[in-house]
């Protein structure tokens, strides 16, 4: 793992299917918390988590999608006795490895500070995670939901889980009504899994992701 802001630190990557996608790849992000580490996203390599040991274990484990379930979710439970929360459509993506703890549905807020908003599109399980870092940013974890791709920014829709277009656009636009100054992605085509974003980038970003819709 590597550190990448003030309280956040990055897994390293993992990529799904190099022999076909050799640029998509994953990462994870573990968030310092006093009282209890969150980790968003998938996290599948053990030295990861002997990282995330070292660095005060995992609290909570949020993932903003069925895509980002693997074995890995069981091991890091295992290992840290951590809540898994997910929306309820990511439960067949997340049952063969482990159970959710916690489902998600759009307007919660934690007592982590974490507030769901519900971003069906891309896949029915879809959601984005907002929370405040202890410097005072608002970071903004999407999944899938919008993501870089080696010519900007794009979106996609997948039929068979769920996915709709018109809703994705609708969850873009959703997006496009928040204010982040740092975005995680779970599924990236280019060298880092977040960016850093103005509120005119932010904006630019989500008009050409729903672009890619058309």
């Amino acid at each position: 793992m590597r550190q990448i802001l003030p309280d956040v630190w990055m897994t390293e990557p993992e990529w799904p299917d190099r022999q076909n996608w050799p640029d998509l790849k994953f990462n994870g992000f573990l968030m310092m918390r006093e009282r209890g580490n969150l980790l968003f996203n998938r996290s599948e390599h053990a030295s990861d988590h002997a990282d995330m040991a070292k660095l005060g274990g995992v609290a909570r484990h949020y993932i903003a999608h069925g895509h980002e379930a693997g074995p890995g979710l069981a091991a890091i439970k295992k290992r840290f006795g951590n809540v898994l929360l997910a929306h309820r459509a990511a439960a067949r993506d997340v049952s063969p490895h482990t159970e959710i703890d916690h489902r998600l549905e759009g307007g919660d807020v934690f007592v982590d500070g974490v507030e769901v908003i519900r971003t069906p599109g891309h896949t029915a399980s879809n959601v984005a995670l907002k929370v405040q870092s202890r410097q005072g940013e608002t970071y903004l974890f999407v999944g899938d939901t919008i993501f870089p791709a080696k010519d900007g920014w794009e979106a996609v829709v997948f039929p068979d889980e769920g996915g709709d277009k018109s809703q994705l656009k609708q969850s873009l636009a959703a997006l496009a009504r928040l204010t982040p100054d740092v975005v995680f992605f779970s599924a990236t085509l280019t060298d880092e899994g977040f960016h850093r974003f103005s509120q005119g980038e932010w904006q630019a970003a989500l008009e050409e992701a729903a672009h890619s819709l058309k």
